[in-house]
């Protein structure tokens, strides 16, 4: 009799030990990463066009090029592949940029960003929106 209950206990405690070592935690698979990766960056004069995914969705993101880099020595410069968690504002909802309104009448799906660049939604690659951070001064990563 007392062997039996030894076996029983034995493999009750076999059995717990194996199922503690299966278990997962369901918040960790469903989970959504905050941070943004960057896929592709594009420089047109001294502007960066640079590329964020999340999930499933695409962020097309404008940064200007500091004039004075030695400030930012200390700082990351941003990679292609790397993930960064940025707060991205959505140009539509700042009327202002740089001094000026970015909305302007008949608004075409293209921003002026100065006198020589322009910077354009790109609805064939998923891109309806435009966003900027001020996380980012041209490449260099501020947080």
């Amino acid at each position: 009799m007392i062997k039996y209950l030894i076996v029983i206990i034995l493999t009750g405690f076999v059995y717990l030990c194996s199922c503690s070592k299966h278990t997962f935690d369901v918040r960790e698979k469903t989970a959504i990463d905050p941070s943004y990766e960057v896929t592709k960056i594009k420089k047109v004069n001294s502007w960066y066009f640079i590329y964020f995914q999340r999930n499933d969705s695409i962020f097309k993101t404008v940064s200007h090029e500091p004039a004075d880099k030695a400030p930012f020595k200390g700082y990351h410069e941003i990679r292609k592949h790397n993930r960064y968690n940025l707060l991205l504002l959505n140009f539509k909802d700042y009327e202002i940029f740089e001094g000026e309104n970015v909305w302007p009448l008949g608004y075409s799906g293209c921003l002026d960003l100065d006198s020589i660049t322009a910077v354009c939604m790109e609805p064939e690659n998923g891109i309806w929106d435009l966003y900027f951070t001020h996380d980012l001064e041209g490449l260099y990563y501020l947080k």
